[in-house]
């Protein structure tokens, strides 16, 4: 389906991640009368922002296994003012999901109350397939399978902590594997 047909007809979209990005785009998409579904792989909306202290015993990723995608530290300030980092229409203080006593530079735990409460006043936790990770997107028709479920659009948003991004070098030892 075009951009086009899409934006001039209700269509059912899958967003891939419910950090901000896949918040953001659900709640664009949804205010335009789209039928969003969003995949989160994880327990809970965040992504990025979920702080663990659990760590990778292969931190360049080559052991298969349980992934860890956090790439937080406890300490961890943004390096964005909370007001340049808002979403239109949802200010980053006591207008909007933050609250005004929160440093200009939030923490993480900040910024994951700010989407939680994003994504509840918006009313898009209903529509958040909780440990639900996609496995294959392919091209069906003139729309989309998604974990073999069809769509009419489907919008990546999984950022790009996903994978680390190691680069090879000559001579580098990896634990399990060749390194790539």
């Amino acid at each position: 389906m075009t951009d086009e047909a899409i934006s001039k007809t209700k269509a059912h979209v899958a967003v891939i991640g419910a950090g901000a990005a896949g918040l953001v785009t659900a709640d664009e998409l949804s205010r335009e009368g789209h039928e969003v579904t969003v995949f989160e792989s994880g327990s809970e909306i965040g992504d990025t922002w979920v702080y663990t202290t659990e760590t990778e015993a292969d931190w360049l990723g080559h052991t298969p296994g349980h992934r860890i995608l956090g790439s937080m530290y406890d300490g961890l300030r943004t390096n964005l003012p909370r007001n340049l980092m808002a979403f239109d229409n949802y200010p980053f203080d006591s207008r909007g999901g933050g609250e005004d006593t929160w440093p200009r530079f939030p923490g993480h735990s900040e910024v994951l109350e700010y989407l939680k409460r994003f994504a509840y006043e918006r009313n898009l936790l209903e529509r958040i397939r909780y440990d639900t990770p996609v496995e294959q997107v392919r091209q069906s028709g003139p729309g989309w399978l998604v974990n073999y479920e069809p769509f009419d659009a489907v919008a990546v948003c999984n950022g790009h902590f996903s994978k680390p991004k190691v680069p090879a070098l000559e001579g580098q030892y990896c634990a399990a594997a060749p390194c790539r």
